[in-house]
């Protein structure tokens, strides 16, 4: 359950990242063409597609640690589960904090 918190946190914020890059490259209008432009609109298409499929996916996974939650909680206590549900929290946020710091360093 973790490592699916994890890769559709990566998942997520990778599609992010090319939605950014994507938009501002159609906002920049540096584009050689229609061509690229169209090119660039369609693959903008794309990742908002891909964008709702992994918050679905997100979706049904926090859906899941809900229930995973409840059986955590009634065979090993309320604080053993709020000690997972923040350690969860945790590893999406560092993941995210990590992938942020990834696309730093390819842009610079």
């Amino acid at each position: 359950h973790v490592s699916e918190v994890e890769k559709i946190c990566f998942l997520l914020v990778i599609l992010s990242c090319g939605m950014v890059r994507t938009e501002y490259g159609l906002a920049s209008m540096d584009w050689r063409g229609k061509e690229e432009r169209d090119t660039l609109e369609r693959k903008k298409e794309v990742l908002e597609g891909q964008m709702e499929e992994g918050k679905l996916l997100k979706e049904r996974i926090q859906m899941r640690n809900g229930l995973d939650g409840e059986y955590f909680s009634h065979y090993f206590g309320g604080e053993k589960r709020k000690n997972f549900d923040k350690y969860l929290r945790c590893k999406e946020r560092l993941c995210i904090e990590i992938r942020e710091v990834e696309e730093m360093i390819r842009i610079c």
